[in-house]
C-alpha cells in the first residue's frame, strides 16, 4: 500500500492540520499491524519523503505519537513502536488539541501567567538547594547549546527547577504536564536562528535575578524569555503556514538591552559542530 494512495483517500484528513493527518495515518498503520510493538518506526527523513511534508510537520506527528504512548524516541535508536492500540491513550479529539496552533498559543499564554509568577516567587523563596538545582540546569542547557546537541530537555529541566524554587508544590506539576504537550514546539524552535543564543542569555539573567532575590527583575526577565519563546514559535509557524502572532518587541532587540548580564562571546570563532560560547562578563 503506497503512502501516496493514502493521501488520495477523502474524508478523514479534510480540514485538519497536516501534522494531524500524518499522525492519524501512522496510528492507523500501527493499529492495522503494519508497525508492530518493538519494531522501528519510520524516521524523520523517511516520513518527510513518504508523506511529502516538511521537517516540522514530521516532528509534530512523531511527538503526537510519543504523547499518546504509541512510540518512544531515543538518541541514535530513533523511534520504536510501544503499543499497537490507542485504547489506553488520550481520548478522541485530544490529538487535534495537541497539534492545533491555537492550542499551542493558549499553552504559551498559560506559561506566561504561571512562569512569571514562579520566577518572582523563586526570587523570594528559593533555598540554597533550589539555587543549586537551577544553576545545574542552566549549565546543562549551556553545554548542550555550545556543543550543538538538542537543548529542549535541558530547557524543560531549567523551568521545572524555577517552579520548584517558587515553593508552590502545584506549579511544578502543572508545568511538567504542559512540557509534555509543548515538547514538539520546543524541538521545532531549536532551529530558529538566534533563538538558542537568546534563550541562554535570558536563562542566565533569570538565574542572576533569582540568586539576588530580586522579585521584580526575575519577573521581567521571565516575561522577556516567554515572549522570546513565542517569537521563535511564530517564526516556525509562519514557515509552516500557521498563524501565531509574535510579541510586539522582537526578541533580538531584547538581547541588546543593558539589563542582559551575559551575551554570546563574539571573540569565540565558530567551530565545526559547535555553537558560539557564552561566558560571564569580567568582574567589576
Amino acid at each position: 500500500m503506497s503512502d501516496g494512495r493514502r493521501w488520495s483517500e477523502p474524508g478523514r484528513g479534510s480540514g485538519q492540520p497536516l501534522s494531524r493527518r500524518v499522525a492519524d495515518d501512522l496510528i492507523d498503520r500501527i493499529e492495522q499491524g503494519e508497525f508492530k510493538p518493538g519494531q522501528r518506526m519510520l524516521g524523520e527523513h523517511e516520513l518527510m519523503r513518504a508523506y511529502g511534508v516538511g521537517r516540522n510537520t514530521a516532528r509534530e506527528a512523531v511527538q503526537a505519537l510519543v504523547t499518546l504512548g504509541l512510540i518512544e524516541v531515543r538518541p541514535r535508536r530513533g523511534a520504536t513502536v510501544l503499543a499497537a492500540s490507542t485504547k489506553n491513550a488520550l481520548p478522541p479529539g485530544a490529538l487535534s488539541a495537541l497539534l492545533e496552533p491555537s492550542a499551542v498559543a493558549d499553552l504559551y499564554e498559560v506559561r506566561m501567567l504561571l512562569e512569571v509568577e514562579a520566577a518572582g516567587r523563586a526570587a523570594l523563596r528559593r533555598t540554597p538547594t533550589d539555587l543549586e538545582a537551577i544553576k545545574h540546569a542552566l549549565t546543562h542547557f549551556r553545554l548542550a547549546f555550545e556543543t550543538g546537541t538538542p537543548t529542549w530537555s535541558a530547557d524543560v529541566d531549567f523551568h521545572y527547577a524555577i517552579a520548584v524554587a517558587s515553593g508552590n508544590t502545584a506549579l511544578p506539576r502543572i508545568l511538567e504536564a504542559m512540557s509534555d504537550l509543548l515538547a514538539n514546539a520546543r524541538r521545532a524552535t531549536e532551529g530558529v536562528p538566534g533563538a538558542l543564543a537568546l534563550a541562554a542569555v535570558e536563562h542566565t539573567a533569570i538565574v542572576q535575578a533569582v540568586e539576588a532575590g530580586d522579585e521584580v527583575l526575575a519577573r521581567q526577565h521571565m516575561t522577556r524569555h516567554i515572549n522570546s519563546a513565542i517569537w521563535a514559535l511564530s517564526v516556525v509557524t509562519s514557515a509552516e503556514g500557521g498563524a501565531l502572532a509574535p510579541p510586539a518587541i522582537p526578541p533580538p532587540a531584547m538581547a541588546r538591552t543593558a539589563t542582559t548580564p551575559w551575551a554570546p562571546d563574539s571573540s569565540d570563532a565558530a567551530k565545526p559542530g559547535r555553537r558560539r560560547g557564552i561566558k560571564a562578563p569580567a568582574s567589576k
